[in-house]
């Protein structure tokens, strides 16, 4: 809660919100990380936040679903979004500056070649998930093949 306050109050001031992500655990057990997602400025000088509770899942969920043997890519889904997500930040112009007509080229090529790398990235993690579901799947099939289907009190022949 620290972190929205602090973003809050950086927002007030017109500065940027962190990029830090926080997450916490609710009373329900889940896993949500919050986004300062509005704020509105009205004339006499009030203010108003919308801080959305986004549901997420731990790098530790995401372990255990796809594999302890698939955990160092998983882990490099994380590090290599930081990475880009920090020098995409570097590039981008303050909340309150204006892109300049010198910079507005090499700012456009730096999104689209963050989004072409978080697309890859995407089309990493749905190959995996695939997978998984696939195995997890076949499992199923496997055992619903062998499993006794016959009525209760039927003779095995």
């Amino acid at each position: 809660m620290d972190k929205i306050e602090q973003d809050i109050i950086r927002a007030s001031q017109a500065l940027g919100v962190s990029g830090d992500e926080v997450t916490f655990i609710g009373r329900d057990g889940r896993i949500y990380r919050p986004i300062l997602a509005r704020h509105k400025l009205y004339y006499d000088g009030s203010r108003k936040f919308y801080v959305l509770f986004v549901e997420t899942i731990s790098r530790r969920a995401l372990v255990a679903a796809f594999g302890f043997d698939k955990r160092a890519r998983v882990e490099r889904f994380y590090a290599d979004w930081e990475a880009e997500k920090t020098k995409l930040y570097a590039v981008l112009p303050g909340t309150n500056e204006q892109i300049e007509a010198a910079t507005r080229d090499h700012v456009k090529n730096e999104v689209i070649r963050f989004l072409g790398l978080v697309r890859a990235q995407n089309a990493d993690f749905l190959q995996l998930c695939i997978e998984a579901y696939s195995s997890e799947m076949l499992g199923e099939l496997s055992r619903e093949k062998t499993a006794d289907h016959s009525p209760p009190g039927a003779e095995a022949r």
